[in-house]
């Protein structure tokens, strides 16, 4: 299974009792995807996937798209543990359904960039991440694997 139990618990349970933490999470997503000052068509579709499984309805969705603030600064996580968790989390989201697009991988590969991981690993980064999940890896064990690639840069 690509998504364990304690994980589908946490988004289920912030789907019905995290409104609130959900949409500031969300805006996060969105302000981390305009990074490059627009989001195409792709990335729109993404996060308005990712913002159903965080149980938003779809007007919130379109009204926290289209009133993004590119000059609103959301603090961006400075460690690479804190950068891991925010991909690692994407990942998850996406994989709640368990199933993943090829668009969905890119959609994540241009997160990881704009988090701050290096361009020449963030593609090897997110497969593996994907990969290990689909195996059913413990997350413990993902971030080993993921600190292995941030290392070798």
């Amino acid at each position: 299974m690509f998504f364990d139990a304690v994980m589908l618990k946490f988004f289920l349970r912030n789907k019905e009792n995290h409104k609130d933490e959900n949409k500031e999470y969300f805006k996060h997503l969105v302000s981390i995807a305009h990074r490059d000052g627009y989001l195409d068509k792709y990335e729109v579709s993404l996060l308005c996937k990712i913002g159903e499984k965080l149980g938003l309805g779809t007007s919130t969705i379109q009204k926290l798209l289209n009133t993004h603030n590119p000059h609103e600064i959301l603090s961006l996580p400075k460690t690479d543990k804190e950068r891991f968790d925010q991909l690692y989390d994407v990942i998850s989201i996406m994989l709640a359904d368990e199933e993943i697009a090829e668009e969905e991988i890119e959609f994540c590969t241009k997160l990881a960039k704009r988090l701050g991981f290096k361009a020449e690993i963030v593609g090897e980064l997110v497969r593996n991440i994907h990969y290990d999940m689909g195996t059913g890896s413990d997350k413990s064990i993902i971030e080993k694997n993921a600190n292995k690639i941030l290392k070798t840069t």
